[in-house]
């Protein structure tokens, strides 16, 4: 796999020539996914806030809560923009990175990163067996009803998941039986079970 990735980066040419602009990739993906302004204006406070975490060693109560209010919110941007794509025959590269990676922003992730995160994601081809997905091509199979959501951190999947939450009275039994079935839930509980790791 490694020896793979290695020759995707390679096979790209190697002058910037023929590489986009990465400037403003976090207002490009806030604005394609329709967010409302004050909540825009909020990530992009938190991302510039993570970012001068970077390099940091020490791990404050400070760095976690805004590495958990990134999180938070960056589930809701990526099903957001997930849903809009689905109607959209010409993503632009960055959602795409987005979509495949979680990338957000280059000054985060690094120039190099960057560079080779575009690479890939430029080279990808779908598996013809359908073995080996990208998370995009995952979550368009839970949102189309060909796959099933992910357990969660509880290992309960969706029905038990709902089920749990009309116990705590969470939600009502109606609430439960609609959700069930709602295909935008379906992808905020995949979204916010199969992608913990991202933050940034």
């Amino acid at each position: 796999m490694q020896a793979d990735l290695q020759k995707i980066k390679n096979d790209v040419s190697d002058s910037s020539s023929d590489l986009p602009s990465f400037d403003n990739s976090a207002s490009q993906i806030l604005d394609y996914s329709g967010i409302a302004p004050a909540e825009r204006e909020q990530f992009l406070q938190l991302l510039h806030n993570c970012a001068l975490t970077i390099g940091r060693l020490e791990v404050s109560d400070e760095i976690r809560t805004v590495r958990r209010e990134i999180s938070v919110m960056f589930y809701k941007i990526y099903a957001a923009a997930f849903l809009r794509s689905l109607e959209d025959t010409s993503v632009p590269d960055v959602l795409k990175m987005f979509f495949m990676f979680g990338f957000m922003d280059e000054s985060l992730a690094g120039h190099d990163n960057t560079v080779s995160l575009y690479r890939i994601m430029r080279s990808w081809q779908p598996d013809p067996e359908g073995t080996v997905l990208t998370i995009y091509e995952w979550l368009q199979k839970v949102y189309s009803g060909k796959a099933e959501p992910s357990r969660n951190e509880f290992n309960l999947d969706y029905p038990a998941y709902l089920r749990e939450q009309k116990s705590l009275g969470n939600i009502s039994s109606e609430e439960a039986a609609s959700l069930l079935n709602d295909q935008n839930n379906w992808l905020s509980f995949e979204v916010s079970n199969l992608l913990p790791w991202v933050t940034v």
